[in-house]
């Protein structure tokens, strides 16, 4: 391989790159892998305290990545959490907010891939995508990537099909509750716990075998490794139930609580991020400034995110003035371990301090009226009006 990869890949999507060699005597930048599960919780990994989904292979990468665990997705949602990481913005600024599906990224944006392209790194994406259908700007060869596989709009890809030989593994051992959306078209799956901790179990495999693959090319040494989730984990309660994703944090996918937007997160990069756990507090945006700094590439101006390569390389950074996310009226702000949620825009905002209270059972918001009061300036002027309109219904 005579190029530098930037690839993404998600059981929604995967994500890489990879560049032009440089002249001989330049150090060869490396290439870059994101590897995001579509509806993992934080806990539905074995290095995050899962017991009954087996996850060996993930488990045996993250003893060999820095493994963080105050990451954080884009949003709560799909869409807008992709929408995110492409563009380095927060939702209060990112193009796409909705998960009504279809909505596309808009001509003008600039997207990691764009920007790792310019670099000289060849783009790959692989999964689901949720950025613009056929014939918008935004499906992913016009938004930098120059090889593409996977569902465009965001239903197809739907989790709850898995082989049997999987399936069988985690058969009979739950609660079940038939999941039927017929409205959509799904079938019906009469066992979705042990289909999701299946299809969870397949993924562990399949990165395995990405992994593996990296050796046997004689990539491993100079590729990054990220490994994530788009959102958190589903509130469907057979799932919830049988394997508490969400870990000690409230609420699940769609909620503004740690539930719905923390992840899990891994890096690694043989000889240059040293294996351990970090608590640095980062959020998908982020990822378009860390992977330019990464390959030398001159990030587009007005970015939310800051690179957290010095944090990667153990050389330790100043943690974000604030973390910021939106889903649909909801709003929220991380302030280093405080945490403002508004949960409509006539609610009250609410208060937890995440280093006594991670799960967010006690609002402090009247002990706290002066950090109430900056919370509020803060959810009002980080919002700017998104250039498309949000279908209606959503998420």
């Amino acid at each position: 391989m005579n190029r530098r990869t930037f690839l993404s890949v998600s059981a929604g999507a995967t994500l890489a790159a990879c560049s032009q060699s440089p002249a001989p005597e330049a150090p060869r930048p490396p290439n870059i892998i994101w590897i995001m599960a579509d509806d993992l919780g934080w806990a539905h990994l074995g290095s995050y305290g899962q017991t009954e989904i087996r996850t060996p292979r993930l488990d045996a990468l993250a003893q060999q990545s820095l493994r963080f665990t105050n990451a954080y997705a884009g949003c709560t949602v799909c869409a807008p959490s992709r929408s995110s990481l492409m563009t380095g913005l927060h939702t209060g600024h990112t193009p796409v907010r909705g998960n009504s599906g279809g909505l596309p990224l808009p001509a003008g944006a600039v997207t990691v891939a764009e920007t790792l392209r310019q670099a000289g790194y060849a783009t790959g994406c692989f999964g689901k995508w949720g950025l613009g259908g056929e014939g918008t700007e935004g499906v992913p060869n016009r938004q930098g990537f120059d090889e593409f596989l996977g569902p465009l709009h965001q239903i197809p890809h739907h989790e709850f099909t898995v082989p049997a030989e999987d399936f069988d593994a985690y058969a009979g051992k739950y609660q079940e509750q038939p999941f039927i959306r017929e409205d959509r078209g799904f079938v019906v799956q009469p066992q979705p716990a042990a289909a999701f901790a299946g299809m969870v179990t397949r993924l562990d495999r399949q990165v395995g075998a990405l992994l593996d693959k990296l050796e046997a090319l004689g990539l491993a040494e100079n590729t990054v490794v990220f490994f994530t989730s788009d959102n958190g984990s589903v509130e469907f309660p057979p799932i919830a139930n049988a394997f508490h994703g969400t870990g000690v944090f409230r609420g699940f996918k769609t909620d503004l609580y740690e539930g719905g937007i923390r992840v899990p997160m891994l890096v690694r990069w043989p000889g240059k991020v040293t294996p351990g756990v970090s608590d640095y507090p980062w959020a998908f945006y982020d990822f378009l400034p860390t992977a330019a700094e990464i390959a030398g590439a001159e990030p587009p101006p007005g970015l939310d995110g800051q690179s957290i390569l010095p944090t990667l390389l153990g050389q330790g950074q100043e943690p974000p003035a604030l973390l910021y996310w939106e889903a649909g009226p909801a709003r929220a702000v991380r302030l280093g371990d405080w945490k403002a949620i508004r949960p409509g825009p006539d609610a009250p905002i609410e208060l937890y301090d995440l280093a006594h209270d991670p799960g967010e059972t006690t609002d402090v918001a009247a002990q706290h009226a002066d950090l109430v009061a900056g919370a509020e300036k803060i959810l009002n002027a980080q919002h700017v009006d998104p250039p498309q309109l949000v279908e209606p219904g959503w998420p």
